[in-house]
């Protein structure tokens, strides 16, 4: 008997968990494109496996990485670049600045996040002073090397180790 639902799903019982994709033959649209793709087991595993990490942070740690993670999902959302470059502002800040920290962000930002960033000291620096002109000026500088959408990709690297080591770093400078 044919249902319509894709092939995929015919024989995948759907985890009650994932209950509101259970709707046989659901099709997620592709990022950032008109394709469609089939959310498959493989999928849902990965899923299970993301959740798994978020839910390993300790409580105090929980709170700022919920905040970390919506902010970078609005920034991949947003198409107008100032917006992008505020939100991803506010993820860096949320990575290598501590909670109670107001002095010589920068500074701390361009020490502590080039590694996370995988830029050099200097160019985390201007990676930093960009997104800054967007929230201070809300504009993005005329001269620029990097792009949004270029930082969007050096934080989603920081937030995937930021994932991988379970914790936030623990700055001792």
């Amino acid at each position: 008997m044919e249902t319509g639902a894709p092939e995929l799903f015919r024989d995948i019982a759907i985890p009650e968990r994932y209950g509101f994709l259970d709707t046989r033959g659901m099709v997620m649209p592709h990022e950032r494109g008109a394709t469609r793709s089939i959310v498959g087991k493989s999928d849902l595993s990965k899923v299970d496996n993301l959740i798994g990490k978020i839910n390993d942070f300790n409580a105090d740690e929980h709170t700022a990485l919920l905040t970390l993670l919506q902010q970078f999902h609005k920034a991949r959302l947003l198409l107008d670049p100032v917006q992008k470059a505020i939100h991803l502002r506010i993820c860096i800040e949320n990575v290598f600045i501590k909670h109670g920290e107001k002095e010589q962000l920068a500074a701390k930002v361009k020490n502590r996040g080039a590694s996370y960033l995988c830029e050099s000291r200097t160019q985390t620096e201007r990676i930093y002073d960009f997104l800054s002109c967007a929230v201070h000026r809300g504009e993005l500088p005329q001269k620029r090397k990097h792009s949004p959408t270029y930082i969007e990709g050096r934080v989603a690297g920081a937030i995937k180790r930021l994932l991988d080591e379970g914790t936030y770093p623990v700055w001792s400078d």
